[in-house]
């Protein structure tokens, strides 16, 4: 398995091979608190439940606490005991080891930025505001993704804003990219649940245990996220990126707003015509909409059917683009 960089991109397929070979990359970018590993990555599960079909009991809301630190993968040695010992506990980290596997004419990657600080990532003009994360998302993108081969994004919570800024602040990465599936990302703030609500919940939900000072400390600038909000609706409606949006069906207590889902289905949409946005909803609440410890999970053959049907009409599109539009033409 790859060694997660906590800062920056980390590729987990495509090894060294020609970008021939390839025909998309893939970027998963988590958000706040989150951990480009552990936000994607389930369990731990025991193996004997891997298939199993049998309902899961409601857990407590301390429970989407214990996984705060990054865990290291499993030795060789561990892998081996693991596989061997049907009763024992792993973790699956599904974009590695469900997707590369399901999708290979992808390069998946993994982005990781400084979401621990709370306080500042609302702040127009702080060092660790999201208009900053959003600069270096798309420096380095340009930077390190070498190839010039279509984008599809993978986002939850507030990375899909920080995607969203980085998008359009870079005209590369506007023509590079192609599709965004964004997964509980609050576009905009409602009557039941403003920015300041919606900041809230999530920092209720990173934190361990409630520090109201820490939470009182919250700034939300409505101004920057609603320009991001619609800047990226503008950029959308001129063409070329498709937009797939999933809700989280389910609550957590102790979140305030509809329903108690940390983000409300108003704010988890961009609210764009049918032909240019996708909405649908997972049977699971904000977390667990991006953990997966199945490939028979609701969520991962939602988001791998999104995928393989991009993939699918990427391929197309390419066999009948304009530089073969003669050729196709004449048989």
């Amino acid at each position: 398995m790859a060694t997660i960089h906590r800062h920056g991109f980390t590729r987990l397929s495509g090894g060294e091979g020609s970008d021939d070979q390839f025909s998309l990359n893939i970027i998963f970018v988590h958000g706040l608190r989150g951990h480009p590993r552990c936000t994607w990555e389930a369990g731990p599960v025991a193996r004997s439940e891997r298939n199993s079909d049998a309902t899961e009991k409601p857990k407590g809301f301390k429970y989407f606490f214990r996984r705060r630190a990054a865990k290291s993968p499993l030795t060789s040695t561990e892998q081996t005991q693991a596989s061997s010992s049907p009763s024992s506990s792993y973790t699956v980290f599904w974009p590695e080891q469900y997707l590369v596997s399901d999708i290979p004419q992808a390069r998946v990657w993994t982005y990781g930025y400084n979401a621990d600080v709370i306080g500042g990532l609302f702040r127009a003009n702080n060092k660790n505001s999201i208009s900053q994360h959003g600069r270096d998302l798309s420096v380095r993108l340009e930077r390190e993704i070498e190839s010039r081969k279509p984008i599809a994004f993978v986002v939850h919570s507030l990375g899909g804003i920080i995607v969203k800024d980085a998008i359009h602040r870079s005209e590369k990465i506007r023509e590079w990219t192609k599709l965004v599936i964004f997964l509980g990302t609050p576009h905009r703030g409602s009557a039941y649940a403003g920015w300041g609500q919606i900041a809230s919940n999530l920092a209720r939900l990173a934190l361990q245990d409630s520090n109201k000072r820490v939470l009182e400390t919250l700034e939300v600038n409505s101004e920057v996220l609603d320009n991001i909000h619609e800047e990226f609706k503008t950029i959308v409606f001129k063409g070329g990126i498709k937009v797939h949006s999933f809700q989280e069906a389910r609550g957590i207590s102790g979140m305030k707003g509809v329903d108690e889902k940390v983000v409300d289905d108003f704010s988890s949409k961009l609210d764009l015509p049918q032909t240019l946005e996708t909405v649908e909803s997972i049977d699971a609440n904000h977390m667990q909409m991006a953990r997966y410890s199945s490939k028979d999970d609701e969520g991962y053959r939602a988001i791998y059917g999104v995928l393989k049907s991009f993939i699918q009409q990427e391929l197309e599109s390419q066999r009948i683009s304009p530089a073969n539009a003669a050729e196709v033409s004449c048989t």
